[in-house]
């Protein structure tokens, strides 16, 4: 199903204008200008050797902007890639606290300094911790769409990528997986480079072109009304526009509509690029982490043992069991004790008994690849569920490597412990 919404349909464009709420495409102004003012600092901080691995210039700042502005903060969980400065910004991420994560400092409230620069996370505002591996956080979205509907909240999880994360296979089998559950699921693709978007059946896309503030917001308002209404995911092709073509159209649209006067914008510029030089500075001047909290937020058996969840089980006794019927009866003890408890994937010993008692929204029985299926148990744990992963044998646990070793086991250290992937794999090995 594809839809197109063209800014320069001059009759369509009209009637959105009409529609549209002056206070929230100015507001969308500000954010985009900020953002941009952000990016430009970054990138003298990065050019005089003070920032390291950034990336800037990649522009589409309008479009971030009013489509977080459809969010709702706090409630829809959101994945950004370190490109989506306009999201964080619009959701109520603070240019102070862009810095302090750009320049690494103890301050850092998405990592304490911990991760690499623009990779942002906040639960207050819904902003959940990526990894800089392009596409791993796709499944992770998915999870999280699953532990929405598991749990009735309304909620809808939105994920960004850019050309690099489409590439991947995650991308592909994310938006297949999604629009055979129905997911609650919006991802946006920030296209630069002109390429097609893929024909899943069930997945609504939709492609915005024109990138203005008016015709981004329509798109995701109704991806998440669909999304609301349990009509499945959607994929949104934003084109992006290079330099500030996005921004100069928003300027037109609110002084041609008199929204905003021109004295009033360049009044607003100036004032906010006065703050940014401020915080910057400030931001600079802030303290480094100490060297021995890289030690702090890691894992260990020790503590592991000590800060264990208890969880009440009945003790099994008197009774010879098979392994296999061992942990079957664990899972069903466990899945009858603690709501959160669910369990991702095929049984290597088919049995279907646990689908039947607990219903395919505890029990997910899906045929996906590992990679997949350990994102998805990493979303669902962001969320505080309890994932259970079964794959069908222990060696495809290498093919999920990525997933365990640079998402799951770093969740808790690179979010400075606001974040835990509590996930069990039942691997199977030998005979």
């Amino acid at each position: 199903m594809r839809k197109t919404i063209d800014l320069r349909d001059d009759e369509r464009y009209a009637k959105s204008l009409a529609a549209a709420d002056p206070a929230a495409m100015l507001l969308a102004y500000r954010h985009a200008i900020t953002a941009m003012a952000v990016d430009q600092r970054i990138a003298a901080l990065a050019s005089s050797g003070a920032a390291v691995f950034v990336r800037t210039g990649r522009h589409g700042w309008v479009a971030q902007a009013a489509m977080a502005s459809a969010l709702r903060k706090g409630h829809d969980a959101v994945l950004v890639t370190p490109t989506a400065l306009g999201v964080v910004l619009a959701l109520g991420m603070t240019a102070e606290q862009v810095f302090l994560g750009v320049l690494g400092r103890a301050a850092d409230p998405s990592s304490g300094g911990r991760t690499l620069p623009q990779h942002w996370s906040s639960s207050e505002l819904g902003v959940l911790s990526v990894s800089p591996t392009p596409g791993a956080h796709l499944p992770h979205a998915l999870g999280l769409a699953h532990s929405s509907r598991r749990r009735g909240d309304g909620s809808t999880s939105v994920a960004w990528l850019d050309d690099e994360g489409a590439a991947d296979g995650q991308f592909f089998e994310t938006l297949a997986l999604g629009a055979q559950a129905q997911a609650p699921l919006v991802v946006v693709w920030e296209q630069r480079r002109a390429q097609n978007a893929p024909v899943v059946e069930g997945l609504h896309v939709e492609t915005v072109e024109g990138v203005g503030a008016i015709s981004a917001y329509a798109a995701m308002h109704d991806a998440l009304q669909r999304a609301a209404s349990g009509e499945g995911p959607t994929l949104l092709v934003v084109n992006v526009a290079e330099g500030d073509t996005d921004i100069n159209a928003l300027r037109n649209t609110l002084t041609t509509s008199s929204v905003a006067s021109e004295a009033h914008l360049l009044q607003l510029e100036a004032g906010i690029q006065h703050d940014i030089d401020e915080v910057a500075d400030y931001a600079h001047a802030a303290m480094r982490p100490v060297g021995s909290s890289a030690f702090e937020r890691v894992s260990s058996a020790i503590r592991i043992v000590n800060e264990r969840r208890e969880t009440e089980l009945p003790i099994i006794g008197g009774i010879e069991r098979s392994v296999a019927e061992a942990l079957r009866e664990t899972q069903r003890r466990l899945l009858s004790v603690d709501e959160d408890v669910v369990v991702v994937g095929r049984s290597f010993l088919p049995d279907p008994s646990l689908t039947r008692e607990f219903g395919p929204e505890r029990v997910i029985d899906v045929a996906a690849s590992p990679r997949s299926l350990i994102g998805i148990s990493v979303g669902m744990a962001m969320s505080g569920m309890r994932p259970i992963v079964r794959l069908g044998y222990a060696g495809q646990a290498l093919d999920g490597f990525t997933q365990i070793a640079n998402e799951a086991a770093w969740l808790h250290f690179r979010t400075n412990g606001e974040l835990d992937a509590p996930i069990v794999f039942l691997l199977p090995w030998g005979s």
